[in-house]
């Protein structure tokens, strides 16, 4: 059965997952103020079925409006909220309408901007005026994230909404570090249509260890030959001189750079 109630049980999940929402409804009213809050964020986290959203997010509304939980800001023991989990457009747009913080920070010092990877959510929270700029308590951002993690469309939104290229973590790495770290050769191609931008930082800085980022590429030969092109177009620019390329192709990580265009050769 959906809803157990023998001892004032807890409503049951359906099958595959799915939650009984009418049964929450009636246990959460029975049982006050006491579980609202463990309730929204489960509620939060299984918005997979985007077939039952407004269900979901009309759940969610009476939860708040009925003050069955006291603080839609209130924290799990990450220290985020339910806007952090939020699943899809329309359940982070109830929050926000809740008056859900948009740049109240997680005990890692992330915003709920940082931990989004739907390009429609973060599009939202943009739009609600988050904090594009923000950073974490190591120095990461979401531009860096969202480069670290291989998302070429989100990379290209955030670019178009004024994301730092300039910003550095606590480590001294840059985004070309996060990119060469990445895992999709896309994202490189993305910062290489800003490689011209005088904010983006020089794709040979090193990081706190002295690594650059062609070391740090070094791990993938997907990624190598589009950093290597991007090495090479920016020396041909600003040095328009043989011997600095000839300099680098002497180094370890220019042998292993050459070893892997031999093999795609």
């Amino acid at each position: 059965c959906a809803y157990c109630s023998r001892g004032g049980g807890r409503p049951r999940q359906r099958s595959r997952g799915r939650l009984d929402y009418k049964a929450i409804k009636a246990f959460v009213a029975n049982h006050g103020n006491r579980l609202g809050s463990k309730t929204l964020f489960k509620v939060v986290k299984k918005g997979h079925n985007t077939g039952r959203d407004i269900e979901r997010a009309g759940l969610i509304s009476w939860l708040v409006t009925s003050k069955h939980v006291e603080d839609v800001n209130a924290v799990d023991k990450s220290g985020r909220t339910a806007l952090f989990y939020a699943m899809t457009p329309l359940v982070a747009t109830t929050l926000l309408d809740l008056k859900a913080d948009i740049n109240i920070r997680d005990r890692s010092g992330a915003e709920p901007l940082m931990a989004h990877r739907d390009l429609e959510i973060v599009k939202l929270l943009v739009e609600r005026k988050a904090a594009v700029k923000g950073w974490d308590n190591e120095g990461n951002t979401a531009l860096t994230n969202a480069i670290e993690a291989g998302d070429a469309s989100l990379v290209e939104f955030l670019l178009s909404a004024k994301a730092s290229l300039t910003s550095v973590n606590n480590l001294k790495e840059t985004v070309w570090h996060h990119a060469a770290r990445g895992h999709d050769s896309r994202t490189l191609e993305a910062l290489l249509c800003r490689k011209t931008d005088m904010r983006c930082p020089d794709i040979n800085q090193a990081d706190s260890t002295g690594s650059t980022p062609a070391m740090v590429a070094a791990a993938s030969r997907k990624r190598l030959p589009v950093l290597l092109r991007c090495v090479s177009e920016r020396q041909v620019r600003e040095t328009n001189a043989v011997g600095e390329e000839e300099r680098i192709g002497r180094t370890w990580v220019g042998m292993r750079i050459r070893m892997t265009m031999t093999t795609h050769d």
